[in-house]
């Protein structure tokens, strides 16, 4: 697997937020405990911004060295506006999901694209077909119909930038 796409995974928002570093950890993935401490007292000490680590990853490569990542940089070298939209919708649905007690279907949906998605050869169009209706049924058994819950909690049809 490519090096962005297992960064990309290990760096998404939603686990980020949900999961603590040990969790964030598996057979592609390690967390440097002592340069996180490092980099803590550096934030602390005010000898570098918290904000200089927000998007990116450092990683340790055998031949090269420490290497940084920039996940956040697109073609004008800032996040997207569409990922930040994203970003706020899932949060949006989330909160709407936890509203009604079912926070359980959110991280049921979060794992199932993600284990989907991290499968050989990825979430091709029929399979990504396969998995809405398996998230729907998944909803549905629950007594909620996903999309209009989606678009209510959301306020649009589709998620921003894959209308």
């Amino acid at each position: 697997m490519e090096l962005s796409v297992k960064v990309r995974a290990a760096t998404a928002p939603l686990l980020l937020n949900e999961k603590t570093g040990y969790l964030t950890m598996n057979g592609d993935w390690d967390l440097d405990w002592a340069a996180m401490v490092h980099a803590t007292r550096l934030v602390d000490n005010k000898a570098l911004a918290l904000e200089a680590f927000r998007l990116v990853v450092l990683v340790h490569h055998a031949d090269h060295g420490w290497m940084v990542m920039d996940t956040g940089a697109g073609a004008g070298g800032a996040a997207s506006s569409h990922e930040d939209e994203r970003r706020r919708q899932v949060f949006a649905f989330r909160d709407a999901l936890s509203a009604i007690g079912k926070e359980d279907l959110f991280f049921r949906w979060i794992e199932i694209v993600q284990f989907e998605a991290t499968q050989p050869g990825g979430l091709t169009k029929d399979k990504e077909v396969a998995v809405a209706q398996q998230i729907r049924d998944l909803f549905q058994a629950q007594g909620i119909d996903f999309d209009d819950f989606w678009k209510q909690s959301v306020g649009s049809d589709g998620i921003a930038g894959m209308e």
